[in-house]
């Protein structure tokens, strides 16, 4: 379940060039911009505040552009 979570994140994440990650032993995940930035979120809350502010445009996970249809 936690992959298949992670999966789905990636999907919505790739329009944006962002990447999340998860080790499968450290609480949360990582956020990582192209940039090289990394940050550690607790839930999917914080990522997609976190994802909005690396990408500088805030994000709708269930929009067009997040689900391939833009």
């Amino acid at each position: 379940m936690r992959f298949t979570r992670l999966a789905m994140v990636n999907r919505l994440l790739a329009p944006y060039r962002l990447r999340a990650h998860d080790d499968g032993s450290t609480p949360g995940l990582q956020l990582m911009a192209p940039s090289g930035e990394r940050v550690l979120v607790p839930d999917l809350e914080a990522l997609w505040t976190e994802a909005a502010r690396l990408a500088g445009t805030p994000i709708d996970p269930l929009s067009p552009r997040s689900l391939g249809d833009a």
